[in-house]
């Protein structure tokens, strides 16, 4: 009986604990070093925490849509000259082709770099000011999820 109840209250605790939406499931993995989430999966693995279909995209593929998962909002000459009120929480920010990010909301996105030691919250602000880091210097994307 014991085992049982030990079972139910884990089974239980796994299905709350369980996001219910993208940016939840973005931000559960705030905190996890980078060799264990970079950019990208950092992207799919919420995503598909919260979806019934899996995508398993590379930061040049969610560039280019990711097979036609996601829908290009707008893009700019950079993170500087994004028009920041298209972005909304949950929007995949592709820079460059090789770098990802997420945006919360509220000025807030979520990224996984090997600099800051992994996947953290960063301000729209302090992304901005990157311009020296090929990661974040260059055009940008923003995409959103179509599923």
């Amino acid at each position: 009986m014991k085992l049982l109840l030990t079972f139910l209250i884990a089974a239980t605790g796994i299905f709350f604990a369980q996001p219910k939406t993208y940016v939840d499931a973005l931000r559960s993995y705030n905190g996890t070093a980078y060799l264990e989430e970079t950019c990208s999966a950092l992207i799919c693995q919420a995503h598909d925490r919260v979806s019934k279909k899996e995508v398993h995209c590379t930061a040049k593929e969610l560039w280019a849509g990711c097979d036609g998962n996601l829908e290009k909002v707008t893009e700019a000459e950079s993170l500087k000259k994004l028009d920041w009120s298209k972005v909304k929480p949950g929007d995949v920010l592709a820079v460059n082709g090789v770098h990802v990010v997420a945006y919360l909301g509220n000025g807030q996105c979520i990224d996984s770099a090997p600099l800051q030691g992994g996947v953290a919250e960063v301000s729209a602000d302090e992304l901005e000011q990157k311009i020296y880091d090929p990661w974040f210097n260059g055009p940008v994307r923003v995409e959103r999820w179509l599923n």
